[in-house]
Parts: C-alpha cells; sequence; structure tokens
C-alpha cells in the first residue's frame, strides 16, 4: 500500500551532499492518508483511513504494544513446585464490551501467528479466558452469557466463569481484610449465612452507586488475581478512554495516589505471588476499538452495568458523570481523552517498600498512618485494617448508614459533609 509512483522516482542530493529519497506525495483530499488511493472511511486521531488500512494498522499497532510489555518472560513455579516448560500462558479477563472482545481476537491472531513460526520464540504460549460473572447482583438475560461462550468457542480457547459469591470463600494469604471494632454489625454479614447471602448484604448495604462500583471493582480484581495465580500474566482490555475516565474519577473520589499504577501497562500488585497485569491496549481508544469490532463482525455482548440497573431515585455514580463529562469534551474538541492519558502517565512513583491498600490494592499507604494504625483523615473512625482514603471513605459511609440504621440512600446534610472544613470562632 505504499506509494509506488514516489519509490519510482530517484533519489537526488540534499544540502549535505547526499542522497535522499524524495517524500511521498500527499493524499488527495478525501482518500486515505496511508495508502493514498482509496478513499477513506474512517476517522480516528484526526487521520482517515479506509477500511482494509485501518484493520492493518490497528493489528500491527498491537504486535508493537505486545512487544514493548515483553510478556514471554519465564513462567513462574506453581503450588506445587513445577513448572510449565511449554512457555508464558496468559489469563485474559473478558467482560464482553468492545474492548475485551477486540482483545481477544487480538491475541488469538498473535498466537497463531507464533504457531505459524516455529523458530521464533511465542509471545504468549497458552491462553484462558476468564469471565466474573456479576448476575448475583444485577439481573442479566441468561443469553448474554450463551453469546460470550459462543464468542470464545469459536477461538478453541478454554473459557472459566467465576462468580462474584466466590469471593467470600478465598482463604489465600493477603487476600482477607480483617475489619474490627467499626460498629457495623448489621452490614457485616453472618458467618453461617451463605456466600451469595453475604454478597447481597454487603452491596445492599452500600448507600450510593460509586460505593457499590468501587466495592465491585475491588471484588473484580481480587477474583481475576486468584483466577490467574498460576499463570504468567494477566490482560486487562483497558483502553484509553477507559484509563482517561478512571484518572478524572480517582481524582474526585480523593484517589489520585493511585493514578501511576493503575496506568502502567504492567503492574503487579501483589509482587512475586500474583502474575503481571498487562494493558496492550492502553494506546487505543474505545472509538478505535469498537471500530475494529464492528468491522471484523465481532460480537459485542452488552451487559447490565450497575449505572444501567440501578433502582429509581439512587444517583449515578463518579465514574458515570466522569465518562458523560469527557466523551462531551471529546465530541467538540477530538483528542482530549488521550491528552488526558497522556499527561496523567507522566505521573511516577518512586519505588518504596510501603504496603498497599488491601481493598483496591491501588493506593499507597502513608507510611505515618502504617506506624499509627490509623487510616488517613480517619483517626476517630476505629479502622484497624489500614485502607486508603478513597476506600475508608466507602467504609465510613457503611459505618454511618448502620448507626443511622437506614434502609435505602443515604442523605447526608450539606453541613456535615463540609464540617471539617469550616472554621470556628476559636480559629479566627
Amino acid at each position: 500500500m505504499c506509494d509506488q509512483a514516489a519509490n519510482d522516482r530517484p533519489a537526488t542530493p540534499n544540502k549535505s551532499g547526499r542522497m535522499s529519497k524524495p517524500r511521498s506525495r500527499e493524499a488527495e483530499k478525501g482518500y486515505c492518508s496511508k495508502c493514498k488511493t482509496v478513499r477513506a472511511t474512517i476517522a480516528v486521531r484526526q487521520s482517515i483511513f479506509c477500511k482494509a488500512c485501518f484493520l492493518t494498522g490497528t493489528e500491527a499497532k498491537f504486535r508493537t504494544a505486545m512487544s514493548k510489555l515483553r510478556p514471554g518472560t519465564p513462567p513462574r513455579p506453581t503450588a506445587s513446585g513445577s513448572s510449565k516448560s511449554s512457555g508464558p500462558s496468559g489469563v485474559l479477563a473478558l467482560s464482553g464490551g468492545c474492548c475485551s472482545v477486540a482483545l481477544l481476537h487480538l491475541l488469538a491472531m498473535l498466537i497463531e501467528q507464533d504457531r505459524s513460526r516455529p523458530h521464533a520464540v511465542p509471545q504468549i504460549a497458552s491462553l484462558s479466558v476468564v469471565f466474573i460473572d456479576e448476575s448475583e447482583i444485577i439481573a442479566c438475560d441468561p443469553i448474554y452469557n450463551l453469546r460470550l461462550e459462543a464468542l470464545v468457542r469459536q477461538y478453541g480457547i478454554p473459557l472459566r466463569t467465576v462468580k462474584l459469591s466466590t469471593a467470600f470463600d478465598l482463604n489465600a494469604a493477603g487476600r482477607t481484610l480483617v475489619v474490627e471494632n467499626m460498629m457495623v454489625s448489621s452490614t457485616v454479614p453472618n458467618a453461617t449465612k451463605s456466600s451469595l447471602d453475604r454478597l447481597r448484604v454487603v452491596f445492599d448495604s452500600s448507600p450510593s452507586t460509586s460505593a457499590k462500583e468501587d466495592l465491585l471493582d475491588s471484588i473484580r480484581t481480587h477474583l481475576l488475581l486468584h483466577a490467574a495465580k498460576d499463570a504468567t500474566c494477566l490482560f486487562l482490555g483497558s483502553s484509553t478512554t477507559t484509563l482517561a475516565n478512571r484518572v478524572i474519577a480517582a481524582t474526585a473520589k480523593g484517589k489520585g495516589a493511585s493514578i501511576p499504577r493503575f496506568l502502567a501497562p504492567a503492574s503487579t500488585p501483589l509482587g512475586t505471588a500474583s502474575p503481571t497485569i498487562l494493558k496492550p491496549l492502553a494506546t487505543f481508544t474505545a472509538k478505535e476499538l469498537g471500530l475494529f469490532t464492528y468491522f471484523r463482525a465481532l460480537d459485542v455482548i452488552p451487559f447490565p452495568t450497575l449505572t444501567s440497573a440501578r433502582p429509581p431515585g439512587l444517583k449515578v455514580s463518579v465514574h458515570h458523570i466522569t465518562q458523560t463529562f469527557l466523551a462531551k469534551l471529546e465530541a467538540t474538541q477530538e483528542g482530549t481523552v488521550s491528552a488526558v492519558y497522556r499527561t496523567a502517565a507522566k505521573l511516577r512513583t518512586p519505588p518504596t517498600d510501603t504496603p498497599l491498600c488491601p481493598l483496591c490494592l491501588e493506593c499507597l499507604l502513608e507510611p505515618a498512618d502504617v506506624a499509627a494504625g490509623t487510616r488517613h483523615g480517619a483517626t476517630t473512625a476505629g479502622h484497624v485494617a489500614i485502607v486508603c482514603w478513597g476506600c475508608g471513605t466507602v467504609l465510613d459511609e457503611l459505618q454511618r448508614r448502620d448507626r443511622r440504621g437506614a434502609r435505602g440512600p443515604v442523605e447526608v446534610p450539606l453541613f456535615d459533609q463540609i464540617a471539617e472544613y469550616l472554621l470556628s470562632d476559636d480559629d479566627e
């Protein structure tokens, strides 16, 4: 798809006397900026492409991203002490959205290309798919699960479905959060209850959609890490748009310290005891991946979310508000999402031995709070377990709800929300 006419022109000497090839001619208005011979039908990242060049460029861009991540490291020994000699293994977290579905197709394509070259070192020797079933707390049509199984089956990749309630059955070290002396007797489920009942009690006790989403994200992260504990890497379909939304939402919720960690293309939240979390789609926008799934005729399953399935009268989450805000900015000023991501990606966290928050596994805990045994900003809350500011806010909401004996969403008076920022007469 190169410009053959430009290649046929002879090289000419430049100012230094060296021979230089002529520059390719500019594409005519309305033609693909890559091949310059076919009319463009796709506009992404302030450029226009034809369908063939867009698909080829997307796949080449993914291969480049995977080569930079270098997931082909020697596999870690399993619990039995043996390691797989076939090569690095990967686990893909599939949600059914366009980003994770596109990642499934691209990874399957990469594995097939590696198999066609027997002498090349494969980047991924084996791949499995993990799906976190949220139907226990979010009503879902069973046909969606059948569509997901059919989607994975056509690639010949094993699929494992994990229920949310199994999070209460995990007994692995480092994944149990002990909370004591919090006066939240009604929000802490009885140990004799089933895992499903305990899950529903916890989510029913969450006072807002934002708190429910944070809790769901924490449970989902722990389940994915547990499901991929014997694998080399865990693939997440996080796009530039998704990460930019998380940057704004995390800042609004007081978890800005976690931005460098969840924006990192490769991270190990639990150290050597966990697989490496990889985000090969971090440089792709949601628009690019949506167009890719459309032109490849991939089945995108629209599973309901907490925001779409929230009861009447309950406000939308902070994440949904920031998502709508960025979408409107992107519609009027293209490139806003990429600018937010690139700017936030410049943040770096210095190497330290400070432990992570046991709930979100993202925020670093302040050394002074760890030594004092209290959470930052909540020394009177009685939290024995050390958590970050954002997760501690969710626990405070649960505690406040329990003290009031509320059954529905808690409306906190405005004065109570800003009381800690007001000056008293003695301070003047």
